[in-house]
């Protein structure tokens, strides 16, 4: 059974303020809710694994990512996501200029 949801906002921030958290590993923890465990440090890169615990409550399963794209110029990240129970996402997160104070980011 596929899922498909796309969720999107608004962000009252410059579009390459919001991707300088999207494309570094250490920016991620500030806009998901995965705590990385393992994660080199600068910007990501095709290849690149990463891992952390994801969720916030009392149950944080490990989930682990790998990076399938980095597209700066289109302000887009593809990331392949392996969850417990043999769950799989393609998540594609992207960031779109809406001015010059605000862009819309959409995850899914």
């Amino acid at each position: 059974m596929a899922v498909n949801a796309c969720p999107g906002d608004d962000v009252l921030a410059p579009v390459e303020s919001v991707w300088s958290l999207m494309s570094r590993a250490s920016g991620l923890d500030s806009w998901w809710e995965a705590k990385l465990l393992q994660a080199p440090e600068g910007a990501l890169v095709k290849g690149m694994r990463l891992s952390g615990r994801g969720g916030s409550g009392p149950i944080q399963p490990k989930v682990f990512f790998e990076v399938e794209e980095v597209d700066p110029a289109r302000h887009r990240l593809i990331l392949q996501v392996a969850l417990p129970f043999g769950i799989r996402n393609r998540a594609v997160v992207t960031a779109s200029p809406r001015g010059p104070e605000r862009c819309f980011v959409q995850f899914g």
